[in-house]
């Protein structure tokens, strides 16, 4: 079965660059994928991309796979400072400790809050807080609509969670966080 992740990409937990990889016991599908990622040299004119991975992307992919479990347990650390210094203020969903959970993002509800107003007041503050995704897939087909979606990306935003960072970054998140919410 093929699956494509795309986890290459500066913010995933293993940056790379850009791009994803390809996992398939398909001899077929692979062909297929390597037919599709190189456009030169073609006797026909399907569509292709010119999706090479470069050697230097491909020695830090590698470089950071080494890493990989590491990398895990310092998001998980700070996943869990998030939980502990916000969870009474924000919503954020408790992970158990033995998830297979990678902490990829660290989501939080917003009590009276919009996702917008937030984001805007962090920019001032030169805070990077995002929304999980930055539009529900359903919102380019208007004609479905799922009204908790909505309801949970208007008011869900993504703390910043990356291994690196620091004790007082999360700290200044955090302040943020508990003034605006005490602002209610």
């Amino acid at each position: 079965m093929a699956r494509l992740r795309s986890f290459l990409y500066a913010t995933k937990i293993i940056g790379a660059g850009e791009g994803g990889a390809i996992f398939s016991d398909s001899a077929e599908i692979i062909a297929q994928i390597r037919d599709w990622r190189e456009y030169d040299e073609k006797e026909d004119l399907h569509p292709r991309l010119n999706a090479k991975m470069t050697d230097l992307e491909a020695a830090l992919a590698l470089a950071r796979l080494a890493n990989f479990p590491t990398q895990i347990r310092q998001r998980q650390m700070v996943y869990q400072k998030y939980h502990s210094l916000l969870g009474p203020n924000l919503v954020i969903p408790r992970l158990e400790y033995r998830s297979k959970a990678n902490y990829y993002r660290c989501l939080a509800m917003l009590p009276g809050k919009s996702a917008e107003e937030v984001l805007a007041l962090a920019a001032t503050h030169q805070i990077t807080i995002r929304r999980p995704v930055f539009k529900p897939l359903h919102l380019y087909d208007y004609r479905h609509p799922l009204p908790k979606t909505e309801l949970a990306w208007n008011n869900q935003i993504s703390l910043p969670i990356f291994a690196s960072i620091t004790d007082h970054e999360i700290n200044v998140v955090v302040e943020f966080l508990k003034t605006i919410l005490a602002d209610e």
